[in-house]
């Protein structure tokens, strides 16, 4: 296997685990939400736009109103929102 896509493979495993975390804490009512949202903000110009929409789309299907911290969700989906729209204008 090359370097290339030795590199693209451990990306595709990174982003299917940061996936799997926001999906785990999106219900959550403790810590783990804002240590999510902090950990995957910096990374979102480096996420494919696959990921971004996925989870953007999952955030907004989740009930604003049943979820636990709903205006930290809804800035989160807006700057997922904003690197895809910064992407594709």
């Amino acid at each position: 296997m090359n370097l290339e896509a030795k590199n693209n493979l451990d990306m595709f495993w990174i982003e299917d685990m940061f996936i799997y975390s926001f999906r785990y804490t999106l219900g959550r009512m403790s810590y783990s939400p804002s240590v999510c949202m902090k950990f995957l903000e910096p990374l979102l110009p480096y996420l494919s736009a696959h990921t971004l929409s996925l989870i953007s789309k999952e955030i907004g299907e989740y009930y604003f109103n049943d979820m636990q911290y709903p205006n930290e969700w809804r800035a989160f989906k807006k700057k997922l929102d904003e690197e895809i729209i910064r992407r594709y204008p």
